[in-house]
């Protein structure tokens, strides 16, 4: 059994903190501090130039924005209630995922902007599976409705993206 809307309340919130950081970039430019502050870790960068402070700042802000705007629109909530800051925790799984991904893509010499299928479009939701225990449990249906669902959209996002000039590369 599915439960629809278990998934909603997961996947918008952090879907949302995992588009926003790349639009960031153009609302502030100038906040572009690395979150591995530069360091790196057996000569290699720990996470990159591509993971800093304003995509994870702005990322989780947005994630817990529409949380808050989905808990106060919406009377039904997932199982049980969910903490005023559910958002920000989907926030900061779906991000800290990417930031992990990125971790394995140093150490194995990928450069960052160039994909690495299906990890760059999935990492996100094995971050947001694992900080979201606490609250809420998936069945192993809705973890691959959940899967797919994110592939998809993440590579129709990436597309878009694309056309819209924010991503340097098709996919």
């Amino acid at each position: 059994m599915i439960d629809w809307w278990k998934l909603f309340w997961v996947m918008l919130p952090a879907g949302i903190a995992n588009m926003i950081p790349p639009m960031a970039v153009k609302l502030w430019p100038k906040w572009n501090t690395p979150i591995d502050m530069g360091k790196s870790w057996n000569g290699k960068r720990i996470f990159g130039d591509h993971k800093t402070v304003r995509g994870f700042v702005t990322g989780i802000l947005a994630a817990e924005i529409v949380f808050l705007l989905l808990k106060n629109i919406t009377i039904r909530e997932v199982n049980h209630p969910l903490p005023w800051f559910f958002g920000a925790i989907m926030g900061i799984g779906a991000l800290s995922g990417d930031a992990i991904k990125s971790f394995f893509k140093r150490r194995l010499n990928i450069p960052s902007g160039v994909s690495w299928f299906p990890w760059d479009q999935t990492d996100w939701f094995f971050g947001i599976v694992v900080v979201s225990l606490p609250w809420v449990i998936f069945n192993w249906v809705e973890v691959l409705v959940m899967l797919t669902v994110g592939l998809f959209l993440h590579l129709l996002f990436k597309v878009l993206g694309y056309l819209l000039k924010l991503n340097k590369t098709l996919i």
